[in-house]
C-alpha cells in the first residue's frame, strides 16, 4: 500500500510514525503522480479533490496508474452546482461508477457525534489564535462547513468507479 501526500511534511510525519512492512509514503500531486502506468489495483481519495486544479486531470492520472479494471473509491464534498460537472468528468476520462452514493446525513451525523470531543482537543492542543481553522476542518457544528453541509450548499458524495 502507497499513500500519497503533497505535503511532504506530511509525508515524513508518516514514514516516521507508521513504519508497516507493505506500507510506503511518497510525495506528490494528485495530477500528476510519480507512478508507472498500471500499477495498482485501487486507488482511494479521501476529502481532498476539491482541492484540485482539474478534476479531468487527476481522474486521468487516477486511470493512468491503475490496471485494466482496477477502482478507484472517491469521496468529498462539493457545491450540488458542481456534481454535473463531474460526472462528465468521470464520463469523459472513461470511468464507470459501480455505486453512489449522497453520504451529507451520515457525515453530519458524525460531526455531531465527535463535536464536542473534537473541540476538546482542538482547544487543548492548537492555540487560540489558531482554533476557528481547525474547528472548520474538523466541521464544528457551526463552522461554514458544517452550515453549508446542513443547508445542502455543499454535498458528499462517495462514488466507486472502475477503469
Amino acid at each position: 500500500m502507497t499513500g500519497v501526500d503533497y505535503s511532504s511534511n506530511a509525508v515524513a510525519f508518516c514514514q516516521q510514525y507508521h513504519q508497516i512492512d507493505g506500507l510506503r509514503f511518497v510525495h506528490g500531486d494528485a495530477e500528476e503522480l510519480p507512478f508507472d502506468d498500471n500499477l495498482f489495483d485501487a486507488v482511494i481519495n479521501v476529502e481532498s479533490s476539491h482541492c484540485y486544479n482539474s478534476m479531468v486531470q487527476f481522474l486521468q492520472e487516477v486511470k493512468r496508474v491503475l490496471h485494466p479494471g482496477g477502482y478507484l473509491l472517491w469521496v468529498d464534498h462539493l457545491p450540488p452546482e458542481y456534481i454535473p460537472d463531474l460526472y462528465i468528468a468521470i464520463e469523459e476520462v472513461g470511468f464507470t461508477i459501480e455505486s453512489e452514493r449522497t453520504i451529507t446525513q451520515n457525515v453530519l451525523a458524525a460531526m455531531r457525534h465527535q463535536g464536542r470531543q473534537n473541540k476538546a482537543l482542538i482547544d487543548q492542543q492548537v492555540p487560540a489564535f489558531a482554533r476557528q481553522i481547525f474547528y472548520s476542518f474538523a466541521g464544528v457544528e457551526g463552522t461554514d462547513v458544517y452550515n453549508s453541509l446542513e443547508a445542502d450548499e455543499l454535498r458528499y458524495l462517495s462514488l466507486v468507479m472502475k477503469t
